[in-house]
């Protein structure tokens, strides 16, 4: 399903990367496989971003980033939390703020 998500990504059809993404999590929950939760999860965050789901892309960015400093990996989460702000600065810049 992950692969799935990342299809519908690229073509920019959003509401159905977040439906892949979403059917992944229960066994990614149930059988971890190393980091694909916290990646999963950082890439539904992106994509609820660009479906203009801002709070729930914050949930996801945050899960991801609870996942990946859960396992103890501060270089992914750092970039999870880089990638978050980017967006957040985007949003503020097209707003003028």
């Amino acid at each position: 399903m992950d692969h799935l998500g990342a299809a519908y990504a690229e073509l920019e059809r959003w509401e159905e990367a977040i439906e892949a993404y979403q059917q992944a999590m229960p066994a990614l929950r149930a059988h971890p496989i190393g980091q694909a939760l916290g990646r999963t999860q950082a890439r539904l965050g992106f994509v609820l971003w660009r479906a203009g789901r801002v709070e729930e892309a914050r949930e996801a960015y945050a899960e991801a980033l609870r996942e990946f400093e859960r396992s103890g990996d501060a270089e992914r989460a750092a970039e999870v939390r880089a990638e978050f702000e980017k967006l957040v600065s985007t949003v503020s810049d097209l707003l003028g703020g």
